[in-house]
């Protein structure tokens, strides 16, 4: 081997040498940059950038709001439809139906299910009564019926009211249901009492004995 030969072969290793170290060197640099700058650029990739808002929320009522306005406009619209009925004009009063208003019960009546219906005097029309039973507001026509019985008539056709003694119950005429039933006012009330703590003598007298003298009395022309 010649002179000039081995020196080739020293340059060639010294170059492989100083490749590999360079190759070295640069993998130790991208090993630290990665440890050090990959977590950061992840972050910022997951994180919304600081500029950016959120959508804002549509403006407006929520659901619950717009069903409290409906049921609020619903009740005054009633509101207002009662007072239109009440002060609406009629036709006036005769002298029977003006002694049938004064045996009307005035005031509120306590009925089945809770419910409850309340009679007033109209004072844009003498003779007549207004009757309230839940958001409904009818004008009604007192009556004295052949049997005693307090009637009160719809001035529309619609409702009746039918007042005995002991209770009292509401129709819808147009569809022949009742609307409420069992309503008792605080005087009828006292009479229902009254009549169990005294019940009536029966009309039948099957055993022959003449009735207490306060049946007698009761039934004396």
């Amino acid at each position: 081997m010649t002179r000039h030969t081995t020196l080739s072969l020293n340059a060639l290793a010294a170059q492989s040498r100083r490749v590999r170290l360079m190759s070295l060197s640069l993998g130790a640099l991208i090993g630290m940059w990665a440890t050090v700058y990959l977590p950061q650029v992840h972050a910022a990739a997951t994180t919304e950038p600081t500029g950016v808002k959120a959508p804002a929320k549509p403006k407006g009522p929520s659901l619950k709001e717009r069903k409290e306005r409906k049921v609020s406009a619903a009740k005054k619209a009633a509101v207002a439809a009662g007072v239109e009925t009440k002060l609406a004009p009629l036709p006036e009063a005769s002298g029977e139906q003006i002694a049938a208003a004064q045996r009307v019960l005035i005031g509120k009546y306590e009925c089945e299910f809770k419910k409850s219906v309340l009679v007033d005097r109209n004072d844009a029309n003498p003779g007549y009564v207004n009757l309230t039973e839940g958001r409904q507001v009818w004008v009604m026509k007192p009556v004295v019926s052949s049997t005693g019985t307090i009637r009160l008539e719809d001035t529309r056709g619609e409702a009746l009211m039918l007042q005995i003694a002991t209770k009292s119950m509401l129709m819808n005429v147009k569809t022949g249901q009742r609307m409420v039933d069992g309503c008792m006012h605080e005087v009828q009330r006292v009479a229902m009492e009254e009549m169990r703590r005294n019940p009536p003598p029966s009309v039948f007298n099957l055993d022959g004995k003449s009735p207490p003298p306060a049946a007698a009395a009761a039934t004396a022309p």
